[in-house]
């Protein structure tokens, strides 16, 4: 019938919003962050107290789980005034902005891990204050982004489609890989691969932006060069 055909039509378009190109290169963003997210959020504090290496040896800082507890407790603290400024950040500095940002902040959180001693140890809180600015930033961009890329009817699966790739999918993976790689290689060779990819993928996501401006500001001139000489030829 026209109705069930009408239904079909309405489906395929809205599924077709997330096979698009820049649908797909957002959500392999996501995966790849949420991955980096992972390698912090499940193995921290085994680096933080110490874990057995394959070796026998013992590869950690030596804290404590008090020392654990106030890490959570920071990141907590810098969180909530991120969020509460998420949409004015958002407005000011744009999705692609918030994301740049919250790649620095976990490259320089991660990579200060592996510059710590026994003896400074204390010092990782300063670095889990960044954790507002990388998962703050990212996630505010991230939901809007995919608020704003789905159609009505498809909102739900939009930012199920989100959760599911960053904190089932992508902090799984993370947790895995990122295990397997401190079990044999140790922490600091984890904590500076990680931290060397999101930087790759800093990097990639600022040229792209800065090629898409060039080319939509190409683009623009083109079209106001257009209009001009149309109405020059009409005059």
């Amino acid at each position: 019938t026209e109705v069930a055909r009408g239904r079909w039509a309405e489906s395929l378009d809205g599924i077709g919003v997330f096979v698009t190109w820049s649908a797909l290169a957002f959500y392999l963003e996501i995966l790849i962050i949420g991955m980096g997210v992972g390698v912090v959020e499940q193995l921290l504090f085994l680096y933080v107290i110490g874990v057995k290496l394959e070796d026998g040896s013992i590869d950690g800082l030596g804290g404590n789980a008090s020392l654990c507890g106030t890490m959570v407790l920071v990141t907590v603290i810098f969180e909530i005034p991120l969020f509460q400024w998420a949409h004015e950040i958002l407005r000011l500095i744009g999705h692609g902005g918030c994301l740049l940002v919250a790649y620095f902040c976990y490259f320089v959180r991660v990579w200060g891990y592996t510059m710590l001693t026994p003896e400074t140890v204390n010092r990782i809180l300063f670095l889990e204050a960044l954790h507002g600015f990388t998962f703050a930033l990212l996630w505010n961009a991230s939901v809007e982004y995919a608020r704003q890329m789905a159609p009505p009817k498809w909102q739900s699966t939009a930012q199920s489609l989100l959760n599911t790739i960053y904190y089932s999918l992508g902090a799984g993976l993370g947790a895995l890989f990122g295990g397997w790689v401190m079990q044999h290689y140790g922490a600091i060779v984890m904590y500076r691969g990680s931290g060397a990819i999101i930087f790759v993928l800093f990097v990639i996501r600022a040229v792209a932006m800065t090629v898409g401006r060039c080319w939509n500001r190409r683009a623009r001139n083109n079209v106001e060069a257009a209009s001009e000489y149309t109405s020059l030829a009409s005059a």
